[in-house]
C-alpha cells in the first residue's frame, strides 16, 4: 500500500510548488495589466463614457421610431442627467458625498446600537435593514424589467409596447434626476 502512495507523493510534492511558482508569476503579469486597468478607471474613464454614448444613441433612435414627438423630452433628461452625473462627481460636491454616506452608515450604526441596547430585537433589526435593502432593489428591479420589456417589443415589432416601455423608462429617469436634484440640495 505504501508502495502505491509513494510515487503519487513525491509527484505532488515536486508538482505543487511548481504551479505555485507559476501561478506567481502569472500573477505579476496579470498585475501590471491590472495597473494599467485601474489607471484607465482612475482617468477620464473613455471606454464607459463610449458605451453610454452608444446606449443612449440606440435609445434615441428607438424613441425616434416609437415615440418620436417625446424626442424633446428625452433629450433634456438625458442631457440634465449628464450634468447632474458631472455635478456629483466634482470636487466641490465630495463633501455633500461624504455627508450622504456618513448619514446612511449612521442609520445603520444607530440601528445596530439600538439592536445592542435591546431596544429593538434581532428579527426588528434585519427586517428594517431588509427593508432598506429592498427600496434600492425595487428601483433597479423596475428598471431592469422596463429595459427587458422593452427589448421584447422591439424584437417581436411590437410598436405600442414599445412606446409604453419607452414612457416607462422616460418617467423612471425623470425621478432619477428629480432624486439626484433632491440629494445634491441637501
Amino acid at each position: 500500500m505504501l508502495r502505491k502512495l509513494l510515487p503519487g507523493v513525491l509527484i505532488l510534492s515536486l508538482a505543487i510548488p511548481t504551479l505555485a511558482f507559476a501561478e506567481v508569476g502569472g500573477n505579476e503579469q496579470n498585475k501590471h495589466q491590472n495597473m494599467e486597468h485601474r489607471h484607465h478607471q482612475n482617468g477620464k474613464h473613455h471606454h464607459c463614457h463610449e458605451m453610454m454614448q452608444a446606449k443612449e444613441k440606440k435609445l434615441l433612435s428607438l424613441v425616434d421610431k416609437y415615440t418620436p414627438n417625446q424626442r424633446a423630452q428625452w433629450n433634456q433628461a438625458l442631457k440634465e442627467r449628464k450634468t447632474l452625473f458631472k455635478q456629483m462627481s466634482s470636487p466641490e460636491f465630495k463633501e455633500k458625498r461624504e455627508q450622504f454616506w456618513k448619514a446612511k452608515k449612521a442609520e445603520v450604526s444607530e440601528l445596530r446600537k439600538q439592536l445592542k441596547e435591546g431596544k429593538i430585537t434581532k428579527e426588528e433589526f434585519m427586517q428594517k435593514m431588509q427593508e432598506k435593502k429592498q427600496n434600492f432593489h425595487a428601483q433597479k428591479q423596475k428598471y431592469r424589467i422596463a429595459q427587458r420589456e422593452l427589448k421584447n417589443a422591439v424584437k417581436n415589432n411590437d410598436s405600442q409596447m414599445a412606446a409604453k416601455w419607452l414612457n416607462e423608462l422616460l418617467a423612471q429617469l425623470q425621478q432619477h434626476n428629480q432624486w439626484m436634484k433632491d440629494r445634491m440640495s441637501k
